[in-house]
């Protein structure tokens, strides 16, 4: 690639970009983000230009997609949680989730959650803390296996509501896909998936800032990540268990925002005026 104009998308879920990573700038002469919070971390240190192209968005669940292909009840409501163990299971923050759940649905049996991980195999100790976490909540379906992506779009076409009471996102993609697909999204308000959530088109979940208190893989201790107010996430669970107007209005204004704002077509455009410039330039 020598003499080519390099650009490299990054990912990062924390507000201050590390000195660790300070070297990857010499390879490249333009980095590309998914989100603006992501731009804020990176551009803060960056010495080369840092623009947010997001990810674009396309897709339909497959035609005639029953519950029955992942075992999920016919006659509950349900809510999904879903994240990657890989992904630190801190980060992502399912036990706030659950407990949320739990606090929303006590006293009733007219729903269940859905918990879909994977690589559980390769963080025991993480996937026992979650299991133990569900020990109070019969009827949780757990999914820990890798599926396509069109069988994930299936499942979570399946379900009624995403809630993600992650401590930070650098996009937020299963809030994105499953507002793309017209469901209500309980998540934390705060860091990328607000730049598609709104009061208007989801149920962003009030929080507070702390300092990450330990070194967590790749993410060092000190920068600030959000802490979920779990029983503001419960009233937002248990309003759309009640209300099935509620649901299909925000679910209606979701769908219609995610797939204006992450289309092929509107994504395309700011690659193409990016190019564009750099054309002029070089």
């Amino acid at each position: 690639l020598e003499g080519e104009y390099k650009i490299g998308f990054w990912h990062w879920e924390q507000p201050r970009f590390p000195d660790a990573h300070l070297g990857a700038f010499a390879h490249l002469d333009e980095i590309w983000v998914p989100s603006n919070f992501v731009r804020d971390a990176v551009a803060a240190v960056s010495p080369l230009p840092v623009v947010v192209i997001p990810h674009a968005l396309q897709f339909e669940p497959t035609p005639g997609i029953s519950r029955s292909a992942f075992g999920l009840p016919e006659d509950k409501l349900l809510a999904l949680v879903m994240y990657d163990f890989h992904s630190y299971q801190h980060r992502k923050n399912p036990q706030a989730a659950i407990e949320a759940f739990r606090q929303a649905t006590l006293g009733r049996g007219d729903c269940a959650l859905v918990v879909k991980t994977i690589n559980g195999d390769q963080h025991s100790q993480a996937r026992d803390e979650l299991r133990a976490s569900l020990a109070d909540l019969p009827g949780t379906v757990m999914i820990d296996e890798f599926l396509t992506r069109q069988q994930t779009w299936d499942l979570q076409s399946c379900c009624d509501m995403l809630v993600s009471l992650h401590r930070a996102e650098g996009f937020g993609l299963a809030p994105a896909e499953m507002m793309y697909l017209g469901k209500p999204v309980v998540a934390t308000g705060w860091s990328a998936n607000m730049d598609f959530m709104n009061h208007n088109n989801s149920m962003p979940v009030h929080y507070t800032l702390e300092p990450l208190a330990e070194t967590l893989g790749a993410y060092p201790a000190g920068p600030l990540w959000a802490e979920a107010d779990v029983g503001h996430a419960a009233a937002c669970i248990r309003r759309l268990l009640d209300d099935a107007g509620l649901r299909a209005e925000i679910g209606s204004r979701a769908a219609q925002d995610v797939r204006r704002q992450l289309h092929p077509d509107a994504v395309g455009k700011l690659v193409s005026a990016r190019l564009k410039t750099l054309a002029r330039w070089y």
